[in-house]
């Protein structure tokens, strides 16, 4: 009875499409949790559209080297802005398979990462790559910029954290 309560909870969050709601979540819960290409989608015209905080979005997998050595950038990143009172949020989107999702997640809190995390669940590539920009080839690690409609594109791995402030500050 429990279970099946809470999977109808999930089911309702997830067809409500609120990644806000989802995000609150996942901030509670370090597991990553599943989303489909169009909710995030949907989510990355949210964060572009906001206009009171930057939110940071990187794309990257636990079976991606440049992905894997650049996450204490984002957890060192993450803590000077908290210190500047800058409001910048940080999402990861991990194009790990849903059976990896407890790597994805040992991995990130290995690195003190505790931001919302997801696990991309039925990924329709060309769609993703599509609405993310026709620029974009679908090689990560992949690192948006978004708020204030802005839309900003980084497709490399960042080598210094001073690279990544450099990036968020970018006007």
């Amino acid at each position: 009875m429990m279970r099946t309560s809470a999977s109808i909870l999930y089911l309702l969050c997830c067809l409500s499409g609120s990644l806000m709601a989802q995000t609150d979540e996942a901030e509670r819960n370090p597991a990553l949790l599943p989303l489909h290409t169009s909710e995030i989608l949907q989510s990355l015209n949210r964060f572009q559209a906001d206009t009171e905080n930057l939110h940071v979005v990187n794309f990257w997998a636990t079976w991606c080297g440049p992905c894997v050595a650049e996450l204490p950038l984002f957890q060192a990143v993450d803590s000077f802005f908290r210190e500047q009172n800058v409001p910048v949020k940080i999402t990861f989107f991990s194009f790990d398979m849903k059976e990896y999702a407890e790597k994805a997640t040992v991995l990130l809190l290995k690195h003190g990462i505790k931001n919302p995390g997801f696990i991309i669940d039925e990924v329709d590539h060309d769609a993703l790559i599509q609405g993310i920009s026709e620029q974009w080839q679908g090689n990560i690690p992949l690192t948006l910029l978004l708020g204030n409609g802005r839309k900003l594109l980084h497709d490399q791995a960042f080598p210094t954290r001073e690279s990544l402030i450099e990036f968020i500050k970018r006007p």
